[in-house]
């Protein structure tokens, strides 16, 4: 074995040491030489957090592709060990079992039955705790938009308990059902009074495409009032049942379309407390905690350093509830990475982009409320679902919600203090803009001067940006390209610059009737836009080449 006498090893020696080291030897002297070496020691730990995390998507992706997939109990044999209830057929299943359709002939009703096979249960022992605290908090819960839990059981080693059977369909095929047949009508109705409403075409391509690129479509849904407006109420209704369980001290910790059923009579209920938790207990990034879908979870639950309190542990599901609502207005994910671990790159880094970008028709209040909810820091987003519950409400019946919209100067503030930029130009416009906000009843001209100045800070990183992007389409980084046009406009809303270089990165990628629709949206917004029209003709006209920069 190598020894480490005369100096330490660097980074790659120690990362090899540390995937490496199996014997008690080696293992002993690894540990004596990080105990004495400061240096390597924090590196070692560096490694271990990140390692950690990637240990917990592995761990999360194999136990999902392993339980919804190899395990089944006939339904004879279920049948022999459970004979107060008539099996039907299978309904559904997931990482924590499968849902079977059964008659109870005793109480004259049909019922659900969740079973955790007995395999499962000797395979991972931490499945047959799950279980038994799923069917625990979910049967201390009596809500009209929570599943009810009638029973729990073992039979011959196999876990189950039973519960109120949906007749219905959950809000991910509700999202399916609109990008195959192009249209909501199983949201509004096809004779909704709501003459604004269109279809929706998807052009060919799925709406969840990977990557967190604004995508515009000329396919884009047009719908009206009366789509958001049912939204709304269901999403109100969830948040309803939300705060019911958070009242009683159960955070859910999985809320997401498949998990969100509705019932014929037009209710939306919360299934699958697979991951809950009573609110008393500590900590949300332990060991095997993001057995949950990646695309939903909060920010939070992936830092390393998070310690949230006991009375911060709710506005997880806040955030969960915050990215259904994004999807059903945005008809796709807040993040459309397909693999987990670049979801979880996406929610740590990204900014997330308004669903106005893709769904132009969304109310601005109704997306202000949204992007409330699923802000990046839980102390932006609201306190309690009822709160949030109360600002859908309020949207719905045309009143004042409480949410307000973030300013220009905010969105700059925030977009510099993520990225800590720390350049003689934002910090001389940050301290203008304070000191303009703090003089503002003395000095008019004072407060103009420093939101000119801030403008021209504003103004400075976008073009920096498009610079940027320009120089990625002539290496041909177009989806790169894409992500600095869309950080520009972040940063100045409607930059023609960036909407140019947008179209022509979205031209090279053969993505043509995006790259016209958002040049077809530029020139509506100001007719004398000529580069606009100038690349929109060339685009039209077949030339799918190279356009200048």
């Amino acid at each position: 074995m190598r020894k480490l006498e005369t100096s330490c090893p660097n980074q790659k020696e120690i990362e090899h040491l540390l995937g490496t080291a199996t014997t008690e030897e080696q293992i002993e002297f690894l540990a004596t030489h990080l105990d004495s070496c400061e240096s390597c020691r924090r590196h070692a730990e560096s490694i271990g957090q990140q390692a950690s995390l990637e240990s917990d998507l592995h761990w999360a992706t194999e136990v999902r592709e392993q339980t919804s997939v190899s395990i089944e109990d006939p339904l004879h044999r279920l049948s022999k060990i459970l004979p107060e209830y008539n099996l039907i057929r299978e309904v559904g299943r997931g990482g924590m079992g499968i849902v079977y359709m059964a008659e109870q002939p005793k109480l004259h009703r049909m019922v659900a039955i969740k079973v955790l096979p007995a395999l499962i249960g000797v395979v991972r022992p931490e499945f047959k705790v799950r279980f038994r605290r799923e069917a625990e908090l979910a049967a201390g819960l009596d809500h009209t938009n929570i599943i009810s839990v009638y029973d729990f059981g073992e039979a011959d080693g196999t876990m189950y308990y039973t519960m109120q059977l949906i007749d219905g369909q959950s809000l991910r095929a509700i999202l399916t059902e609109i990008e195959e047949t192009g249209a909501v009508d199983c949201v509004v109705g096809p004779d909704s009074s709501d003459t604004s409403r269109t279809e929706y075409r998807s052009n060919s391509r799925s709406l969840y495409r990977s990557g967190n690129q604004a995508k515009n479509t000329t396919g884009v849904p047009e719908v009206g009032r009366a789509y958001f407006r049912k939204v709304a109420h269901w999403i109100a209704e969830v948040a309803d049942a939300m705060q019911y369980a958070h009242d009683h001290g159960v955070i859910h910790r999985d809320i997401k379309p498949s998990n969100l059923l509705l019932t014929k009579d037009g209710r939306l209920m919360i299934s699958d407390f697979g991951l809950a938790r009573p609110a008393g207990i500590q900590g949300i990034t332990g060991s095997q905690s993001l057995l949950g879908t990646a695309r939903y979870m909060a920010p939070e639950q992936f830092a390393s350093d998070a310690n949230p309190s006991r009375d911060d542990l709710h506005l997880i599901d806040v955030y969960s509830l915050g990215a259904t609502l994004y999807e059903m207005l945005a008809f796709r994910p807040v993040f459309t990475a397909s693999d987990d671990r670049q979801v979880v790159y996406q929610i740590q880094h990204n900014d997330i982009i308004p669903p106005s970008r893709f769904v132009r028709q969304i109310p601005t209040e109704l997306e202000t409320v949204c992007m409330k909810a699923i802000s990046r820091d839980r102390k932006d987003r609201y306190a309690s679902a009822e709160e949030f519950a109360d600002d859908l409400r309020r949207w719905a019946l045309d009143m004042p919600i409480h949410a307000r919209r973030q300013n220009a100067p905010e969105r700059v503030v925030r977009f510099i203090k993520r990225r800590k930029l720390i350049s003689a130009l934002s910090i001389a416009s940050l301290a203008l803009a304070v000191t303009a906000g703090g003089l503002y009843t003395r000095s008019n001209s004072a407060q103009a001067n420093a939101d000119r100045a801030l403008n021209d800070a504003a103004y400075e990183r976008a073009s920096n940006l498009v610079l940027q992007a320009q120089s990625l389409v002539a290496e041909e980084q177009f989806d790169r390209a894409i992500e600095l046009a869309d950080e520009a406009d972040l940063i100045l809303p409607h930059f023609t610059q960036s909407i140019h270089v947008k179209a022509i990165a979205l031209n090279r990628l053969e993505r043509i009737e995006e790259s016209n629709a958002i040049l077809q949206s530029a020139i509506a917004q100001d007719p004398a836009d000529w580069r606009s029209r100038f690349l929109l003709g060339m685009a039209i006209h077949g030339d799918h080449g190279t356009h200048p920069n």
